[in-house]
């Protein structure tokens, strides 16, 4: 998956979220939901991009990026620069699915009323 255009939201579990990042400074946890954010709507982290959109990093900032990254992410594709979360990953293949299967049933709904609208099979009286 590279895009992710039809969904303009992922879940954010309460529960997962504060036990996961228990242990995680305020600054992490910007750091992380930043990069889930980034892979949600690029389909991966590019640690190029990343790193090119925050050139100012200070010392400490740059430990919390590594820490974030070996903690949450893990290497995706060939290149070295691209990573994902998988279980974000894990989430968008199922809202795809949903998603799709929402699309099918639309589409045989549509055709059913187109159905019997032709054949004038409406009971009116």
């Amino acid at each position: 998956m590279t895009t992710n255009s039809k969904h303009h939201w992922f879940p954010l579990y309460h529960d997962a979220w504060v036990i996961g990042t228990l242990d995680l400074t305020f600054q992490q946890q910007g750091l992380y939901l930043r990069l889930l954010l980034m892979q949600f709507n690029d389909g991966y982290v590019d640690t190029v991009k990343f790193e090119r959109i925050y050139p100012a990093m200070n010392e400490q900032e740059q430990d919390d990026y590594r820490l974030v990254m070996e903690y949450f992410f893990e290497q995706y594709g060939g290149g070295g620069d691209e990573f994902k979360n998988l279980r974000l990953e894990k989430v968008m293949a199922e809202q795809e699915k949903k998603t799709v299967k929402r699309g099918q049933q639309t589409k045989k709904a549509r055709a059913a009323k187109k159905k019997k609208l032709r054949t004038g099979t409406d009971n009116v009286t």
